[in-house]
């Protein structure tokens, strides 16, 4: 081992190695990276220090190293962009003080995650580079800095791509079954996957079957998985298409190993589609597969997140719900804003989500709790370096992440994002839950939705018990989620802005009659009442129906976070800042939160396809006075 002063191309070498040394993905050799160890660093344009090759042919990184007290440390990776040869470089500015090091001093300290590196990204054409950020360096450790090269790994550009190309294929393919079947066909489909939203068009039948699909793809890589059935094979060697019945069997198979909340839906729906419409339904599978494997060639199929990016596409009338879904970049901002490092010193816990849990209660196809989730996964791995991410996926799906949401395809998308994020091990039921809104046929109870969370803690799951198992007389069991209060480490949220109207009160939500959306409103003014005898002083910090839910949610967010700690994340109206229908929920926050956050754009909009001007709000809550 060499133990003189380092020179620049040691620290290539020892950067290499610590990258290898601490994060499992470039240990296990799915990125391969290398540093030229040669004495001819830094004597040539030719030479590279550090480059980093992505699986499926994506391309690859440079990483150039200058010693900061260089008059231009990010003039070799501009250079080198320049030259068209990789999808983004990386300049990173090494401490001058590391010159007088040897390089056992620098070893440990790379490796313990100790050093503070400067470091700036160039990315976009190489005719008209993008440097970010546009001045100065960002700073962190080798972590940080691997979680950077990670990201500019996979352009936002190319994921929105490839999301619209896989939303084309969804709504020409669902278009064309929805041509092919009767009226009453159409509607039967329809209402066996969810028979209180009377969805339009059959577009996110077809989704279901892309995320099966996608998924079932994905468990294969695990060898514990290897008894699963296979992908389908190439459809040149199945007469040119994908059989659905086949299809139907695999997912059952798979059923029986678990992941129910994907596959069950997906599969009912598909075996009644193929036997009124066989053909079609191979053909729809046969395309589904291509652009699935298209995305994995391309690099970025298991970046696309169904909700965020692909959900949102295919449907309509999110406007009148005032159901925006948060995007996964803003998504990513408040997972890290709101969850931190310094919050707690267990992280290498491989049982960490049984202490530790992440809400979000009107949470659409998961965005926001998938971000959360691998920020924790982040913080988890930057602890341990070999952990069992199984075990650890298992908790977090069983216990440690907690949804609900009152559309049942929404939130059965949300189980499939947080179960694609996942070391594809099996899990018994998640926390994600489908939660009635309007009268219950069984009961005739009325019911908010998630907003009866301000007065209880208890919310049941519809989504398990579909159409069909009604029709075959099984009783429904009374499973779902329960979120005590004091409960939750992080409740991180983007809810719905819905105000009162005169005509139909806030409650404007599909396959439900009026007179419970009338119901529906005198509820919530109730609970809102209630709460604010229960929580805040006689009343004097009651939510006001007119600021809209989200006042409302963020007052189940102070009786659900954690003491002493906790800490919310929310994406809200602008107007909350300074509306007088909000000032008795600012006071609240005021009184009971601190640590208060307040975040706007140039834009003012975070949510996706909304006009409104919005704001994130991070608050922690202390510990009881």
């Amino acid at each position: 081992m060499i133990t003189g002063n380092l020179t620049e191309q040691m620290f290539n070498a020892e950067l290499e190695d610590a990258f290898r040394y601490l994060i499992r993905k470039w240990r296990s050799g799915g990125i391969k990276i290398e540093a030229e160890r040669t004495d001819s660093w830094g004597t040539g344009t030719k030479t590279i220090d550090i480059r980093i090759q992505l699986p499926n042919e994506i391309g690859d990184i440079a990483v150039e190293c200058e010693y900061d007290s260089s008059q231009y440390p990010d003039k070799d990776a501009l250079d080198r962009f320049k030259t068209g040869e990789f999808i983004s470089t990386i300049a990173v500015a090494v401490p001058k003080g590391f010159k007088s090091l040897t390089r056992k001093q620098i070893q440990e300290k790379l490796r313990k995650d100790s050093v503070q590196l400067k470091y700036a990204g160039f990315s976009g054409k190489k005719d008209n580079p993008k440097r970010f950020p546009e001045v100065g360096y960002l700073k962190g450790n080798v972590h940080d800095l691997a979680d950077f090269i990670n990201m500019t790994s996979i352009s936002q550009d190319s994921i929105g791509l490839f999301a619209k190309e896989v939303s084309r294929v969804i709504i020409k393919n669902a278009d064309s079954l929805s041509r092919q079947l009767t009226e009453e066909q159409r509607e039967y489909l329809i209402e066996l996957v969810d028979p209180k939203w009377k969805m339009e068009d059959l577009r996110v039948i077809v989704l279901l079957w892309y995320n099966a699909l996608a998924l079932h793809k994905k468990l294969k890589r695990n060898k514990k998985n290897q008894d699963l059935p296979d992908f389908p094979p190439d459809p040149e060697a199945t007469h040119g298409i994908v059989s659905a019945v086949d299809m139907i069997g695999d997912w059952g198979k798979i059923l029986k190993k678990n992941w129910i909340s994907v596959f069950k839906p997906a599969m009912k729906s598909l075996a009644y589609a193929s036997t009124v419409q066989t053909r079609m339904t191979a053909n729809i599978m046969t395309n589904l597969r291509k652009i699935i494997l298209k995305g994995q060639q391309m690099g970025v199929g298991e970046h696309v997140n169904m909700g965020g990016e692909i959900f949102q596409r295919i449907i309509a009338g999110r406007d009148e719900t005032a159901a925006f879904y948060t995007t996964a970049p803003t998504a990513e901002l408040l997972a890290h804003l709101t969850i931190r490092e310094s919050d707690r010193d267990d992280w290498n816990r491989v049982d960490l989500f049984k202490a530790l849990r992440i809400a979000d209660l009107a949470c659409g196809t998961g965005t926001l709790l998938r971000a959360g989730y691998l920020r924790v996964k982040q913080l988890h791995e930057r602890r341990k370096r070999k952990s069992d991410l199984e075990e650890f996926h298992r908790n977090a799906m069983q216990e440690g992440i907690i949804g609900t949401d009152i559309n049942r395809i929404a939130a059965h998308i949300s189980n499939t994002s947080l179960a694609d994020v996942g070391e594809e091990e099996p899990y018994e039921n998640s926390q994600i839950a489908h939660v009635s809104v309007g009268r219950d046929k069984e009961t005739g109870i009325i019911s908010t939705g998630s907003l009866e969370l301000l007065e209880g803690s208890f919310l049941p799951d519809l989504q398990m018990y579909d159409k069909t198992e009604a029709m075959e007389g099984r009783v429904r069991e009374e499973k779902g989620v329960d979120v005590p209060d004091n409960s939750i480490d992080y409740v991180i949220m983007n809810p719905p802005y819905t105000k009162t109207n005169p005509k139909h009160g806030s409650f404007k939500i599909p396959g439900i009659t009026d007179t419970e959306k009338e119901e529906c409103q005198e509820r919530w003014g109730i609970l809102n009442k209630k709460f604010g005898k229960k929580y805040t002083n006689g009343g004097k910090y009651t939510p006001n129906k007119n600021a809209g839910m989200a006042a409302s949610f963020l007052s189940i967010a102070l009786s659900k976070v954690k003491g002493g700690g906790g800490r919310i994340g929310f994406v809200l109206p602008l107007t909350a800042a300074f509306v007088s229908s909000w000032r008795n929920t600012r006071d609240m926050i005021e009184r009971e939160f601190e640590d208060i956050l307040v975040i706007t754009g140039k834009k003012g909009r975070v949510s996706d396809e909304t006009n409104l001007n919005e704001m994130l709000l991070v608050a922690t809550r202390p510990p009881p006075h």
